[in-house]
């Protein structure tokens, strides 16, 4: 069974996956975790299966991206893969859902997905499922086999057990509402995906807060609105306009009971909250998987009430994108016509129903998909921009932004900070209810940076004109300006203060520190900002006990007025803390000296570029020698080619006579670890954009590579280089920041690239001498770069920030302690070390992976176990673009990687196959340019295939380092340097 190689490995593939399938779909079910796992287990596989190439579902993507806002990018991996996961939840949440409404109403038929529209009441999910087995608008994805395996799974499940611990919500006391997210929702995301469970922030908010904050509005609409019924008022609109799988909406109908029977309407419970969760109870949620949870916790409680919507009337719940569309009345013509009825029903909301309360707890960071474009109109009111009107030169005219925004003309804030989606949120709840109402109310809970924050004082000034009381309950917990410890002068300093999500399911909790913010409007008279009557509390200490303290009004601290001013910014809280990442000096502030990477616009290969140096010069001497131009276009086909602002002949006759100088043959990075060679010539225009800055500071040390504003999560990674690099290392466009820049060519004098202002700070906290030009500034300069590289790699960092990473340079916290800063800039000289490919890691590797782990890991072996040949080292197996490749796991942490159908690397770590620097899977990448397609059809030669080990082995390092720097990035953190609210005018990259 196992002596035939690679069929041998098939055959080993196989029975892990007979064990798996013995195991997991025969022991009988009963808890609803396990459960979940199985079904997880099974959804992996699923999503496994489905090609690699998703063309022909372009139907289903044009409906997403029109009805929702979603937009995903098939040729790029994390759009294709946050595609693929939201399909596979989308069809196993919508079995589940289906399945628990099967097995409540016990009619006497067996379960079957091909009858899911008989239970599910979701046209949307019912359409799709039918489409699974039918195909007419989508491609055939081969799901039937994975959901009649996920079916059979389901009528295992011990129906007795199942329904003894999976309790379904209620208006009885108790978290009932949190059930389906606790016991089947979070344990299925955790086996299913737990780095897609982290990216979405997939964590239940505690019931306290959901409690407190639904209370609180429900008292306010009896006391300050005259609803006397607060939430029972029958012309009281509820909006979550991010309900995830129900909670809020679930609390409100608790709410609403509560007070239906202290009124005498008890037997009329279960018809007035069906009347009121299908007419003005609403939720909007843009993913799938929530919103079918949703919609089954709300359907169940019903049923249980004897009130269940008929097939005519549906909950109050839609998926839909609540940030776009309350103005947008286009009659869009969908393929789906589920999904058209979903977003007109929608629509109909936002344009139609007269909201009074908008409360939840709206995500901090947009998922992959989310186009921030459809949204951007919403924080231009906080940002201060203006529209000034411009005339076309066909005559009409059009509004465009002016230069500069208010928030800079009148508060000196050149780089906001503005784009955490939940800024978005309280813009919309701003504008629906204090701008389009007369009275209402918004409760949220969020981020508190916004409460002090530099960017934000539009914001709060906006929110001050347009609400007449604010209550700002800060739970504290910030890991940035606190260090998560009660500060000196309050009860109980130096000891814990924990996040408020901190709970026994998730004991980290969320980093930022919250506030639950509560705005009240009275009526359509505006007050002035100094005017607007603002009570703030903090809570510090344990969790458990701020959730408590929520709910107790003996036990929490009282509300004291506060009076926000112009002068202080129209603070919202007392103690405003310079900390935190809006705080922390940006790569542009650090680093004044930037330069964009070379972009040489002449082809890969067969021109200025080459894997082999010898090639490249000989390929460029017979250029520039050749008698003719006939002649050198036969030499270099690639530099014949007419280009725009490139005349190939004129250029080849003006480098005839510099002559061929090999000397300018250097070391070029292309793509990350893709080390190449390139004749740099920037005395004319050979190559599109020489960078002449780039060449002339290639000697001064060591460069960091960075992008502003990253399109991908893994291009706000900064990479590493000692040698000229291309503009597109990162595929949005690579900035390289070089550690002392040559200020004299003639004497080789030379500066540490440090802004004054920092170096300043930097000379008294790290206890250095001299100017730019001494030795302890170059020397600091370097250590900048490291500290850089170190923490902007650190994956605790990059998800912590992923929302402000993608909208400006990324920012950094330099730490104040210098004997940290040591200690971490010395992780980042092994971060640089092997990010390096001009210098040999082996070292390194071995000091981080150990000998053995070197030794056996990325050995290139033959199926049938004989030695490589030359030609064997041919890659045949297309890795480029939207090709499959071949990375076959073995288990759960390596696989084997193939390059031909006889020849692959064994023991390959899957945390280096995955990794992605730049905007690319990295392996994949460098594979992808050594077909044999694009080599001529010759081999790797034999250095390119060690490079290709050495690769594995430097990316594998990389992996191992990231528990270390996510540690040393919490420690800098808690203490970093804080540089001033304002950095000085510095100059921007070439």
């Amino acid at each position: 069974m196992w002596s035939t190689g690679r069929a041998g490995f098939r055959d080993a593939s196989d029975l892990v996956e007979l064990l798996q399938t013995t195991l997991l779909d025969s022991v009988p079910i009963g808890e609803p975790a396990t459960l979940a796992r199985v079904l997880a287990l099974q959804a992996k596989a699923a999503k496994a299966a489905l090609p690699r190439d998703l063309r022909g579902l372009e139907s289903l993507l044009e409906d997403y991206k029109d009805a929702l806002g979603l937009s995903f990018d098939l040729d790029d991996d994390e759009g294709r893969e946050f595609f693929r996961s939201t399909l596979i939840q989308t069809a196993f949440y919508g079995l589940f859902a289906a399945w628990a409404l099967w097995q409540r109403e016990q009619d006497g038929t067996s379960f079957g997905w091909d009858r899911i529209n008989r239970y599910l009441r979701i046209p949307f999910l019912a359409g799709l499922f039918h489409e699974f087995r039918n195909p007419s608008r989508l491609r055939h994805l081969d799901l039937e086999r994975h959901l009649d395996r996920a079916t059979d799974t389901l009528n295992r499940v011990d129906l007795e057990v199942f329904r003894q611990q999976m309790t379904f919500p209620s208006l009885s006391d108790g978290d009932v509402a949190s059930a389906a997210m606790t016991y089947f929702y979070e344990p299925f995301l955790e086996a299913f995906d737990p780095a897609l469970k982290k990216t979405m922030g997939v964590w239940y908010t505690p019931p306290e807060i959901v409690r407190y904050q639904v209370r609180r509005a429900h008292e306010l609409l009896k006391q300050e609105l005259g609803r006397p019924l607060g939430l029972a008022d029958e012309n009281v609109v509820l909006l979550d306009p991010c309900c995830g799988t129900g909670a809020y909406i679930l609390e409100a109908a608790r709410c609403i009971a509560e007070e239906l029977r202290a009124t005498g309407e008890e037997g009329l419970v279960g018809l007035s909250l069906l009347k009121a969760l299908t007419s003005r109870i609403f939720g909007f949620e843009v993913l799938t998987a929530p919103f079918a949870i949703a919609q089954l916790q709300l359907y169940v409680m019903l049923s249980d009430l004897r009130a269940p919507p008929p097939n005519d009337q549906r909950l109050g719940i839609f998926l839909t994108n609540a940030l776009t569309g309350w103005n947008d009345r286009r009659q869009l013509q969908l393929n789906f016509p589920e999904l058209q009825q979903e977003f007109e029903a929608a629509q109909s909301i936002k344009q139609d129903a007269d909201i009074v309360v908008i409360l939840g707890n709206p995500p901090y960071d947009r998922q992959a998909a989310v186009r921030m474009e459809e949204e951007a109109g919403l924080i231009d009111h906080y940002k201060g921009v203006t529209y000034v009107e411009r005339r076309r030169r066909d005559g009409t005219t059009e509004l465009v932004p002016e230069r500069t925004s208010l928030l800079f003309r009148h508060w000196g804030v050149r780089k906001q900070l503005l784009n955490d989606l939940y800024i978005r949120f309280y813009r919309l709840a701003e504008r629906e209810i204090a701008e389009e109402r007369d009275f209402g109310l918004v409760s949220l809970i969020t981020n508190s940076s916004w409460l002090t924050g530099r960017s934000h004082p539009i914001m709060r000034e906006s929110l001050l004109r347009n609400f007449h009381e604010i209550w700002i309950d800060n739970l504290n917990g910030d890991k940035y300006r606190t260090g998560k410890v009660i500060p000196a002068g309050i009860a109980g300093a130096g000891t814990a203060d924990q996040s408020v999500f901190t709970t026994e399911s998730d004991p980290r909790g969320i980093q930022t520190g919250v506030a639950i913010a509560t705005f009240l409007k009275r009526g359509a008279e505006r007050t002035k900002p100094e005017e607007t009557v603002v009570q703030y509390r903090d809570f510090w200490g344990k969790a458990a006990l701020k959730r408590r303290q929520l709910l107790s009004a003996e036990s929490a601290a009282p509300y004291r007025r506060l009076t926000p001013t112009r002068q202080n910014r129209w603070r919202l809280a007392p103690h405003a803390q310079a900390a935190g990442y809006e705080a922390w000096p940006s790569l542009e502030e650090l680093f004044p000296i930037r330069m964009q990477g070379i972009n040489p616009n002449r082809g890969i290969t067969g021109s200025l570029i080459d894997v082999n140096k010898k090639d490249l010069t000989d390929r460029i001497a017979a250029y520039m020698k050749a008698e003719s131009f006939v002649n050198a276009s036969s030499a270099c086909p690639g530099l014949a080619i007419p280009r725009a602002r490139y005349a190939p002949e004129k250029v080849w006759q003006s480098l005839r006579k510099l002559g061929f100088d090999e000397s300018r043959v250097s070391p070029y990075l292309l793509f990350p670890f893709d080390q190449r060679w390139i004749y740099y010539e920037d005395r004319l225009k050979l190559l599109n954009e020489p960078r002449e800055t780039l060449g002339a500071n290639v000697d001064c040390e060591c460069f960091l590579i960075a992008v502003p504003e990253p399109r991908k999560v893994s291009e706000a990674r900064p990479l590493f280089s000692r040698t000229l690099l291309d503009l597109h290392v990162h595929d949005r466009g690579s900035v390289a920041i070089p550690a002392v820049v040559r200020i004299d060519a003639l004497t080789g004098g030379r500066l540490a690239n440090i802004s004054p202002e920092i170096w300043a700070a930097l000379r008294e906290a790290w206890d250095k001498a001299g100017g730019l030009e001494a030795a302890d500034a170059h020397l600091c300069a370097n250590e900048l770069i490291h500290i850089c590289l170190a923490i902007m790699n650190s994956p605790a960092y990059r998800m912590e920030h992923a929302s402000a990473l993608g909208a400006d340079w990324a920012r950094v916290p330099i730490p104040r302690n210098p004997a940290l800063a040591r200690q971490v800039g010395e992780l980042g000289r092994l971060v640089a070390a092997l990010m390096d490919c001009s210098t040999d890691a082996s070292s390194v590797l071995r000091e981080i992976l150990g000998r053995d782990k070197v030794a056996s890991t990325a050995a290139i072996r033959r199926s049938d176990g004989h030695s490589i040949s030359a030609d064997d080292l041919r890659v045949t197996i297309s890795y480029f673009g939207a090709a499959p490749g071949r990375f076959v796991p073995s288990d759960e942490v390596s696989g084997e990687l193939w390059i031909n159908n006889d020849v692959y690397l064994a023991n390959v770590p899957t945390a280096a196959w995955r990794c992605e620097l730049g905007g690319y899977q990295t392996i994949r990448k460098w594979l992808g340019y050594r077909h044999v397609s694009r080599l001529e059809g010759r081999p790797m030669t034999l250095e390119e295939q060690r490079w290709l080990r050495n690769m594995i082995l430097r990316l594998t390092a990389l992996s191992a380092l990231e528990a270390q720097m996510d540690e040393l990035y919490s420690a800098a953190s808690e203490d970093a340097l804080i540089f001033g609210n304002e950095m000085p005018s510095i100059q921007a990259a070439e």
